[in-house]
């Protein structure tokens, strides 16, 4: 949600952090199995970064409200 707190944030982080991290699969698992694995925990900690910088995250809320080239614009004249 735009309005979770950044403890929600972490806790939620680190909630999927936890279930998603590449060594957390057993040493036998399939390449691909370990692939997909490494791709979601790398895409919730960008998600992560990205949501726990104010700056950021304003940013990001207004690309999600307005779209990406609205948010572009706004961005380039100040706003």
């Amino acid at each position: 949600a735009s309005d979770a707190a950044p403890d929600a944030i972490r806790a939620a982080f680190r909630r999927i952090a936890l279930a998603d991290h590449p060594d957390k699969l057993p040493p036998d698992s399939a390449a691909a199995v370990r692939e997909a694995a490494v791709r979601r925990f790398q895409r919730a900690n960008e998600a992560f970064e990205c949501l726990s910088d104010p700056t950021a995250r304003q940013r990001y809320d207004e690309e999600i409200a307005w779209g990406p080239a609205a948010a572009a614009a706004a961005a380039a004249n100040g706003g």
